[in-house]
């Protein structure tokens, strides 16, 4: 729903990191704040899990796709096998750019809280994410190097990120003993949204497998907490206050609010809805909105409210169902990122130096150069 009036930031979902994770890149602190709505409230996060207390788990490349994604998106796996993919022939063989190959697949590529992720493993997620998107956008990936299996550390450091992050979720998913079931899967589809022409079946079975698991534990950090929903408004805006008495003595004759609204407000996105703005917290209104639609219970209209895009005819309405999903989304957002902030910087994770170091305060892999 489009208005240019009383929204000065939107809701965005959260970047996604190299096609996986959705939450990823939110999860390590990288979310733009200035776009994202602001809040109130503290997500139920739960605890982080010690070392004692967590069972043996699977290393990410010892785990298999989740059948119930696999059924979900019913497809076979991406066809990437590394080494076999093309080369790059401009891609340079001095110092400039540093590699990282199948060749150096003889040490594991990182080892967290004492869970071995192995370079193979990262190596053909390499693949495959290139395979993908060459596949999209043609023409070969200037992350592949000049020999086959080699990539650039930068790509094969973002990659193990993911894998790092993965782990960690893995690791409290079996300490709380979730299953990752075919809502958490529908839920990650949700999120991901429709792909691209061309995406790859198998690849996106991978991804949404990922970001299933995110899903889950995200769920289970909520789990119990009421989810408040923002006031839900509708409006019509005018340019005079004499427009705005003429829209209330109308009203007063009994005139349907969303019919007024269709044919007079000024504000083009939500008069075509009948006044319809929706739900958000009251940060995201221009003041004199917001503090108007703070005093309105269910059902009440305001006086006509001035601002800077002219005068308000203001009504908060019964919650919208469609947006109660919405508010579910940033509660989990929410814990996720509490959840993450208070564990990735204390984990105990170790990088093969040939593709990078781990710092623990931005808890993101600095590719080696």
């Amino acid at each position: 729903m489009h208005s240019a009036l009383p929204t000065r930031r939107r809701h965005r979902a959260v970047a996604a990191a190299s096609a996986a994770f959705v939450l990823l890149a939110a999860a390590c602190g990288d979310s733009d704040s200035s776009e994202s709505p602001s809040t109130t409230g503290e997500a139920t996060t739960g605890s982080t899990v010690s070392d004692a207390t967590v069972p043996e788990v699977a290393s990410p490349t010892e785990l298999e796709v989740n059948p119930d994604c696999a059924e979900l998106v019913s497809s076979p796996n991406v066809s990437a096998i590394v080494g076999d993919g093309p080369v790059n022939a401009e891609a340079p063989t001095d110092a400039s750019v540093r590699f990282y190959s199948i060749d150096d697949a003889d040490a594991p590529a990182a080892v967290v809280a004492g869970q071995e992720i192995s370079a193979l493993a990262v190596l053909d997620d390499v693949e495959a994410q290139l395979v993908q998107e060459e596949s999209l956008n043609g023409g070969i990936s200037n992350d592949r190097g000049a020999e086959p299996g080699s990539y650039t550390t930068a790509v094969t450091a973002q990659t193990l990120d993911i894998l790092v992050f993965e782990s960690l979720v893995n690791r409290e998913l079996a300490a709380r003993a979730i299953v990752v079931d075919a809502t958490a899967c529908e839920d990650a589809l949700t999120r991901l949204g429709a792909p691209p022409a061309g995406f790859d079946a198998g690849f996106l079975e991978r991804v949404v497998a990922r970001q299933a698991a995110v899903e889950a534990l995200a769920a289970d950090l909520i789990k119990g907490e009421a989810l408040e929903v923002p006031p839900c408004v509708r409006h019509i805006l005018v340019e005079t206050a004499e427009e705005a008495e003429a829209v209330f003595t109308r009203l007063d004759a009994g005139e349907e609010f969303g019919a007024i609204a269709m044919e007079v407000s000024t504000d083009p996105g939500s008069g075509a809805e009948g006044g319809v703005l929706g739900c958000q917290p009251l940060t995201q209104w221009v003041p004199e909105f917001a503090n108007a639609l703070a005093e309105l219970e269910v059902g009440e209209r305001s006086g006509a409210v001035q601002s800077d895009f002219g005068f308000h005819i203001i009504e908060r309405i019964d919650t919208i169902e469609e947006w109660v999903g919405t508010a579910e989304i940033e509660a989990k957002d929410r814990a996720l990122q509490e959840w993450a902030m208070l564990t990735l910087p204390t984990a105990e994770v170790e990088i093969d130096e040939r593709i990078g170091t781990w710092n623990s305060e931005s808890a993101t892999i600095e590719p080696a150069s």
